[in-house]
């Protein structure tokens, strides 16, 4: 028979008698805290303008708990990574982002020296992407600002013309500095966090840490800076490079160019500095300290200084390359950068990042191969993307996503300046691109055409579902046109599952690009299919190195217009999307929502990021427990004794989405003492469908256990069908509802074998131990009299409903 119950503990008897806390976190995108805390009116009762706590009030300042016994209190965090205008621009640090966050996806190495070195490795070669992308943007920059503006555009203005074209170059390359600079800035605003240490008892509070349960991932060290003055330093040296290589193609058509041997001493200075930097970061190991303790090094006590110094001397070399230019005449009939000098340089780019992606691949499979033995006992829901090549499909989509965004500005900016692109790189990055565009394109309607199909699939199921409610007065079956639209919902929250795949195909097809892409530019001749991969103009020397036919194909025209119109409506889309987060909050908590993914993480092998925030929410969190614990706010000496008070309140965590992660990184840092008072209620949370399957060595199967058995099973998690970013957390192979009488069965942590699960009739619940499925749309009268049905909730609205305030019951009647 099926196990069904129709009377939850209601809320009053859960409370009764003792006080309780109900701390909500908010997920992505900032949520306002009206918004969480289902009030018109809020007020700030702690934290700072960063971390701010709130209560709902009415419209004169006094608060509102209409929960006898209840304090409704909001987390809101949302101020780390949206709010300010100047954080609406942190759009176009994506790509820096992605191969930031690559990094925290390697596989635990353990404590095998042949894991742990690959581990190594990978990390380096991670490094090694991420100043091979400095390097792209510092190139774009040059080529926009000093030749596309500070030479064909300013040509054409009046005022500009009469400054003279040899200072509106030379400015320009000073501006591409400050480009650089800027985003320097925007990553370097560490603000350093007094993190609590573990206290005994502590989850982390172990002999040998790791992950999570690292005190350094939560800090900020003030060696933080060491990794933005080194890649600022590489970027002042490619502009450097690029300034020599204007200097020479003026000198070349205009005799009499003075400053011959300083441009070659520039230049040498320029290039060997270059390789210098990228030689210190690839090995440096991680100054921060985020990802595994490298501070014993001999040489890291010198790096804050190599780094002041490696800063200084190249900031130094592009002062020169300043000086240097201002001393040349252009006329305005020359050509500023010869492509042949540009793409002698540039072509060594994509090759050392083609290299670097191609070693990467070989030791993320390597290290995913080697570790594959510590995933005995871990559920297929909970495994890696990729068997651990998550690692080098962001790295490497991030790397090709940042050379889209620059080729998208060169293009953008040449077109409105009517020149096109300075090397033929730039010529290779959008062909490149039409094919994508051209095969995204394929995928979408192929994908859209297989969803319209099979729309309807999931109806039989979810008429099940509902027809198992046993609440008199309302429906059993969803209204005209909400079956197929709940289906469709499900078929579509089926597709998080995939995302790795695209990710993996992203990745594959933009390296493969890349290598035919790298080989055409030193001109290896291709076998014709591998060559239409990347056919750029299809240069072909004739009679000597000034004699130039371009041939192309007959798709090269169609292909490379697609790519290039695709990359110039994404720079214009990003610039309104730029516009508009500049207006207005609301738009820059959407465009902001990557930020509240990829911010949780570290700065580890690309400083060009926003900080992290996770060192301040869990320090907040943590420290607002032990205030409505009754404790005092300074954490004692580990070890010390501490006890709660019995007139202390009880809290239940209530986390949505992003903040399940907060909260579950918080209690790892709670004593016996603090989480014997504590209960977690979990929604729209991706512990399960995201995290250890994309950061295995922070979020695994086995800490999510521990962390439940810490509790004694005080964490419930709500999940929807048609969430399309979120799912179960603690259980897996769930079979389908049966009609009734029949019951389904699902796994779950802390049994071996398949468990029946309950129906609640009054709602529709499916309660899979600690696991429950909510309906969308929830059960309403079936005149619609006395309810709505609007839309379906999906990744939001949980805390309105009737099942969260039941889980809430059941956390409260087992504090």
């Amino acid at each position: 028979m099926a196990e069904t119950r129709d009377e939850p503990v209601t809320t009053d008897e859960a409370a009764a008698g003792r006080p309780w806390v109900e701390l909500r976190i908010h997920g992505v995108s900032g949520t306002p805290p009206e918004s969480m805390l289902e009030s018109a009116h809020v007020r700030q009762v702690a934290g700072d303008a960063w971390g701010r706590f709130f209560r709902p009030v009415n419209g004169v300042g006094e608060e509102l708990q209409g929960v006898p016994g209840r304090t409704l209190e909001g987390y809101h965090w949302g101020k780390y990574t949206s709010g300010s205008a100047v954080k609406g621009l942190w759009l176009i640090l994506i790509p820096f982002g992605m191969v930031n966050a690559a990094a925290f996806m390697l596989p635990d190495p353990g404590t095998g020296r042949r894991n742990r070195s690959l581990h190594t490795a990978a990390l380096a070669l991670i490094r090694g992407l991420a100043i091979g992308l400095t390097c792209t943007f510092a190139l774009t920059a040059g080529l926009i600002l000093v030749d596309l503006v500070g030479f064909s555009w300013a040509s054409g203005v009046a005022w500009l013309s009469a400054l003279g074209l040899r200072w509106t170059v030379s400015l320009g390359l000073l501006a591409s500095g400050g480009v650089l600079l800027l985003l320097f800035a925007m990553g370097n605003q560490n603000r350093a966090a007094d993190f609590d240490p573990p206290p005994a008892g502590a989850i982390a509070d172990v002999p040998d840490p790791s992950g999570m349960s690292r005190p350094e991932f939560f800090t900020e060290t003030q060696a933080a800076p060491i990794l933005g003055r080194l890649h600022l330093a590489m970027g002042w040296s490619v502009l450097a490079l690029l300034g020599t290589m204007v200097w020479k193609s003026i000198a070349d058509q205009v005799p009499g160019t003075p400053h011959e041997d300083l441009r070659l001493v520039l230049q040498v200075a320029s290039i060997g500095l270059v390789l210098l930097i990228a030689g210190i970061v690839v090995a440096l190991g991680d100054p921060e300290q985020a990802i595994n303790a490298t501070s014993d090094h001999f040489y890291f006590p010198a790096l804050p200084m190599v780094s002041r110094i490696l800063m200084v001397v190249s900031g130094a070399l592009l002062v020169a390359c300043f000086v240097l230019l201002t001393t040349t005449r252009p006329r305005h009939d020359i050509v500023l950068l010869n492509p042949n000098d540009v793409d002698r340089y540039t072509k060594l780019l994509p090759t050392a990042c083609t290299v670097v992606m191609f070693l990467l691949l070989v030791a993320c499979a390597l290290l995913g191969r080697g570790t594959r033995p510590s995933l005995a006992g871990t559920p297929a829901s909970f495994r890696r993307y990729a068997s651990g090549l998550a690692a080098w499909a962001t790295a490497s989509a991030g790397l090709f996503v940042g050379v889209g965004f620059c080729a998208a500005f060169d293009l953008g900016v040449g077109k409105l300046v009517g020149r096109g692109a300075q090397t033929d790189l730039i010529y290779r990055i959008a062909y490149v691109w039409g094919i994508t565009a051209v095969i995204l394109v394929v995928v979408a309607l192929v994908a859209g055409a297989v969803l319209f199909r099979h729309r309807r699939r999931y109806e039989p199921q979810v008429e099940v579902e509902y027809a198992r409610l046993t609440s008199p007065g309302l429906w059993h079956e969803p209204p005209p046109g909400y079956l197929t639209s709940i289906s469709l919902s499900r078929l579509l929250a089926k597709l998080k599952w995939y995302v790795a795949s695209v990710v993996i195909f992203f990745a594959v097809t933009g390296t493969v690009m890349t290598v035919v892409t790298c080989l055409e530019m030193f001109h290896v001749s291709l076998p014709g299919v591998v060559a239409w991969i990347s056919q750029g103009r299809d240069v072909q020397r004739v009679s000597g190195p000034d004699v130039i036919v371009a041939a192309q194909s007959r798709w090269f025209g169609v292909l490379y217009n697609i790519g290039t119109f695709s990359l110039i409506g994404a720079a214009g889309y990003m610039f309104v999307l730029g516009r508009r987060a500049l207006r207005t909050e609301s738009a820059r908590r959407g465009l902001n929502v990557v930020w509240d993914v990829i911010s949780f993480w570290p700065h580890s092998v690309h400083p060009f990021v926003p900080p992290s925030y996770a060192q301040f929410a869990v320090r907040d969190l943590r420290r607002r427990i032990r205030h409505h614990l009754l404790l005092p706010p300074v954490v004692p000496a580990p070890g010390a004794e501490e006890s709660v008070a019995d007139t202390a309140p009880r809290v239940v965590l209530s986390a949505h989405s992003q903040g399940s992660l907060i909260a579950f990184a918080t209690l790892l840092w709670l004593s016996e003492t603090e989480r014997s008072r504590v209960a977690l209620v979990t929604y729209g949370s991706q512990l399960q469908v995201a995290f250890p399957r994309a950061f295995p060595a922070y979020v695994d199967f086995r800490l999510l256990g521990l962390v439940r058995a810490r509790l004694k099973d005080r964490w419930i998690n709500l999940y929807r069908e048609t969430d399309p970013i979120a799912g179960p957390v603690l259980s897996w192979d769930r079979s389908p509802v049966p009609p009734a009488p029949g019951s389904p069965t699902s796994r779950r942590m802390g049994a071996d074998d398949a468990q029946p699960d309950l129906i609640e009739g009054s709602t529709g619940r499916r309660e899979s131990g600690p696991d429950w499925r909510v309906l969308d749309p929830p059960p309403v009268d079936p005149t619609l009299q006395t309810t709505s049905v609007t839309h379906l909730s999906k990744h939001s609205g949980y805390p309105a409903s009737a099942d969260y305030q039941a889980a809430v019951d059941d956390l409260l009647s087992r504090l």
